[in-house]
This record gives C-alpha cells, structure tokens and sequence, in this order.
C-alpha cells in the first residue's frame, strides 16, 4: 500500500476486454494529478489474476462481463492474497443485480456505462478518499510500533546499566523489570562482563560514532548486551559465558582509528551479581599501565578473585555516595574501618581500593565533578594502589628486624 511521501503514488490496474473501454478510462481522468499510477492492464480476469500479483495494485477498474473469467471471480481471487484491495466496477444496467450482489461482499464502488466523466470522478475521488484514510491508520500504527520498539529499547538499555551500576535494591527488583521487558532470564545465566575503554581522536560527532559502533555491535552479536558508560567506555554483558571478546575489539579498531584497552571480569551463574562482574572488570582495565594498549586483561590475571564473596559491591556504591554528598569525616573513617580488616593480603587491599576509587569515580563523574581536584591524577592513584605490595613486603621485611 502507498503510505504517502517521496515520489509514490497508488498503483491501479485496468482490467476490460474492450481495448476501446480501457484507453477511454485511462484518457478520460489526469492521472498523476490524483496520485495515481497506471501500472498495468489486463484483458479478462484469468490474466487480471496473474498480473495482479507482478504488479501488486492498490486500485482495480474491471468490467463485470468478461471471457474466460467475469470481474467478480477475479476479484475473488485476488482479495484472497491482497485483501485490502480497492475494486470499481464498470457494468450495464443488465449486470446490476449482478453488481450489487458483489459490493455486498465488499466491492467500493462501481460505475455504469456509458460513463460519465463526473460520475466517475466522483467515485475515483470516493475511493482515494478511503485509501487516504487507511493510509493514515497504517501510517500511525506504524509509528506506534516504532515507537513502542523504541521504548523497550531504551528501557532495556537502562536496565542493563542499572543492573551493572548496582542501583537495583533486591533480587526481586531486577526480576520484575526483567519480566516486564520480556527478556528471556535464561539466557542471563553465566555472565561476565567486558569493559572497552576507546580512546579515540576527539572530534564534535564522537557521541554519534559511537552510538554507530553500538548499534553495529548490537546487530552482530545479538546475544549480548551493550551499555554505553560514558563516551570512552563500553560495557558488554557476555551471557552463557561465551567470550567473543577479541572479536569485538577487532571490529572497534577496524571501525574507528583507537587505542583499546580491554578488562574482563570472572564468570559468576546469577545476575544479580552483574555489578560485581562489571566492577572487576573496571578494576582489571586499570592494570592498563603496565599492559599496554591492545591487551585483554583478564580479572584472575590480575589475581582479584582472591577477593572474598562476602565483599557488598550495591552497598559500597551506596555508602560512598551518601559519604561524597555529606561531607562527614567520622562516618568516613568508620566505613572503611568496616572494609579493611587487619592481616589482609596485598591482592584483597588492591581489589578493595580499586572498587572503592572506580565508585569515587563514577559518582564524581556523574555530576561533572574534576577527580583530579580532589584526589590527584588518577594514573598515579592507580599506581599507588599497584604498589601496595612492595609497601605489604618492605612492611613485612622491617618487622623481621
């Protein structure tokens, strides 16, 4: 069907045995001048069948008295693979019977020979007035859709990023939104997690090529789930624990001119524990200093699944960020006392402050705030915590003496 716009036009068919009926229809009406295109003729119904389904008209003009097959079985036919089909019908006062036991059955209009130009008119006018009005309905149905498809999308994109910056409260939280978007829980088993930090030449549009690169991604591996962080960084929820980490970043050097720096989390069977895997993949990428660009850095290369499970990831987000709006020091000091223990190895003191400065980060980050300003270069901080150590071992050595 034409669905208005552009150059289309409605596509009508003149189907009559009469060679001299069928050049009087298509000289008698200006055509173009209503949007219509005559696409094709046919001289009995047997043929208006055939050529109805090369030529997929929206319009049909047909005699009722034909050879071969009359104009009331070829309709027939034919409303049974296009159903909205617009039919006027030509007959004599001898077929009118005939002709009104077919508009019963949902013929639009028909006229009467000899035609006449008003008459005829008026009934093309009649006919492209209800082809106009389901043009509408079609057009607002399928904006609906889209927008609909649109929605979900934009909704499912912000349950990923929810459920990777940890903002769901409970288990039941997440299932019910989950459930709500129709996604198949299933397949959100056995997930880890992979961090791609792009750092590409700064130009105006990086915010539009890399909404390109995700939605290219997306279309290829319509498995996973892609969050877009910020306009450096994309997270990719890899389900049933297939890795096509490698791939992925090939595609991005191959798309725009970067350097990569990939951080993969452990594999973990619940999806409730997404936040975790994301954060150790954000942990794992700050390893990035000694690795070098182009180098997937895995989370147990960097050995932080010594990490205890017990470690709260929801309520560290939350305590840090209650503890960089309020400003209380003495509730500073009492939450950390709560996170670092005595005797912990250099790899657990490591992994803890990393999490601790990602979520400093994050929360910084998403009030514009300078870190720079208030903690100093974030590489040195990063080599700081590298360090520890050889601050555990030198520790370790001076008490022996």
């Amino acid at each position: 069907m034409y669905l208005g716009g552009g150059d289309s036009m409605y596509r009508m068919m003149i189907v009559d045995d009469q060679m001299k009926e069928v050049e009087g229809i298509t000289e008698l009406i200006d055509w173009n001048s209503l949007d219509i295109e005559i696409v094709g003729y046919a001289n009995n119904g047997k043929e208006g069948v055939e050529k109805s389904k090369e030529l997929n008209p929206d319009i049909i003009i047909t005699d009722v008295i034909m050879p071969i097959m009359d104009g009331i079985e070829m309709i027939r036919q034919i409303k049974n693979y296009k159903p909205d089909v617009k039919v006027i019908f030509i007959s004599c006062f001898d077929d009118f019977k005939f002709v009104s036991k077919a508009i019963e059955q949902g013929i639009y209009a028909y006229v009467l020979k000899p035609i006449l130009p008003s008459e005829f008119i008026g009934t093309v006018n009649k006919v492209l007035g209800i082809c106009e009005q389901e043009t509408e309905k079609a057009i607002e149905l399928m904006n609906l859709r889209k927008k609909v498809k649109e929605s979900r999308e934009l909704l499912i994109d912000q349950f990923f990023k929810n459920l990777l910056f940890g903002v769901f409260d409970n288990s039941e939280s997440i299932y019910m939104q989950a459930e709500f978007l129709e996604l198949d829980l299933e397949k959100l088993k056995n997930i880890r997690v992979a961090y791609f930090e792009i750092k590409s030449k700064v130009n105006e549009n990086k915010y539009y090529d890399i909404i390109s690169i995700i939605e290219r991604l997306r279309e290829q591996y319509k498995q996973y789930h892609f969050v877009l962080t910020d306009l450096e960084h994309i997270a990719v929820v890899l389900t049933n624990v297939t890795d096509n980490t490698h791939e992925i970043g090939l595609i991005l050097k191959d798309m725009v001119e970067v350097k990569l720096y990939v951080g993969v989390s452990n594999a973990e069977r619940e999806i409730e524990k997404a936040n975790r895997c994301f954060m150790e993949a954000k942990s794992a990428i700050e390893y990035k200093f000694y690795t070098g660009a182009d180098k997937i850095i895995y989370t147990n290369y960097v050995n932080l699944n010594s990490v205890p499970n017990e470690l709260d990831f929801l309520n560290i987000n939350n305590e840090i960020k209650k503890l960089l709006f309020s400003g209380e020091k003495s509730n500073t000091a009492n939450f950390l006392g709560s996170i670092f223990t005595e005797n912990e190895s250099a790899d657990e003191l490591k992994y803890k402050s990393f999490t601790i400065i990602n979520s400093i980060h994050f929360h910084l980050a998403t009030i514009k705030f300078d870190m720079e300003k208030f903690l100093g270069k974030y590489s040195q901080i990063i080599d700081d915590i590298y360090n520890l150590h050889r601050i555990c071992k030198s520790a370790e050595q001076s008490s022996k003496f």
